[in-house]
């Protein structure tokens, strides 16, 4: 599974072409709006990224949802199915194309982006709750999935609020 990212740069430049809202034209509010949306869109359904026939490895995508918080390992997960640690590992490779380590900080990383839309809990509080050490790891995963630092993140998403806010207001002009 490969993400779009973006360069932490290009994100932070339109930012600050956004400082002055009314001074921007509806367009212009729009593409920035858009942008957003459409990096956003694609952590928004994490069970819809993996696809398999494989009565174990759909098992295992299944566990991982439900128990992503707890830290699960792959190790009580085979256990659970009678197979060995892996040769699950081996089906979950061949049939997602990557490791379940990779797999469980995807969907954490996809949780951790509608927290940081619908909230201002610390990242370390969030950190903690979504399965991962502390938050430097977190950070770290986000960046490498995303090209983006959390805080980036939500400046995005807290500047994208705004912004909707002014179209509203232009609509009802």
């Amino acid at each position: 599974m490969k993400f779009k990212t973006l360069k932490e740069e290009k994100v932070l430049a339109m930012l600050n072409s956004v400082c002055r809202i009314k001074t921007l034209s509806t367009a212009e509010l729009e593409n920035f709006i858009q942008s957003y949306e459409v990096f956003s869109r694609q952590f928004m359904h994490p069970k819809e990224w993996f696809t398999t026939k494989n009565t174990a490895v759909m098992h295992t995508l299944e566990y991982m949802f439900e128990h992503h918080r707890e830290r699960p390992s792959l190790k009580a997960v085979a256990e659970e199915m009678g197979k060995t640690r892996s040769w699950l590992s081996h089906m979950i490779i061949e049939e997602c194309g990557m490791s379940y380590t990779d797999m469980l900080a995807l969907v954490r990383v996809a949780e951790f982006i509608n927290l940081l839309k619908e909230n201002d809990i610390s990242i370390s509080c969030m950190s903690y709750d979504l399965g991962f050490e502390d938050a430097y790891s977190l950070c770290r995963v986000f960046k490498s999935v995303t090209g983006l630092t959390a805080k980036t993140y939500r400046k995005w998403s807290l500047k994208v609020e705004k912004v909707k806010m002014e179209l509203g207001r232009r609509k009802r002009l």
